[in-house]
C-alpha cells in the first residue's frame, strides 16, 4: 500500500499546484476587471460631463425644443 499512498500524495501535490495557479490567474483577471470597470466609469462620467457642457452651451431651452422635435 505504500506505493499507492505515495501516488495519491503526488496527485494531491499536483492538484494543489494547479489550484494555486488558478487562484493566481483569477486574482489577475479580477484586477483587470477592476481596471476596466474604473476606466468605463471614468469614460461614462466624461461623456456625461461633455454632453451637459454641450447642452449648456446651446442653451437649455434650445436643447429641449430640439429634443422634443426629434421625438415627434
Amino acid at each position: 500500500m505504500g506505493a499507492l499512498e505515495q501516488h495519491f500524495e503526488e496527485l494531491e501535490i499536483k492538484h494543489n499546484i494547479i489550484v494555486n495557479d488558478l487562484k493566481l490567474k483569477l486574482q489577475h483577471v479580477e484586477m483587470e476587471l477592476d481596471d476596466i470597470t474604473e476606466r468605463y466609469e471614468t469614460l461614462c462620467s466624461r461623456l456625461k460631463h461633455n454632453a451637459n457642457d454641450t447642452r449648456n452651451e446651446d442653451g437649455e431651452e434650445k436643447f429641449l425644443r430640439l429634443y422634443a422635435k426629434e421625438w415627434k
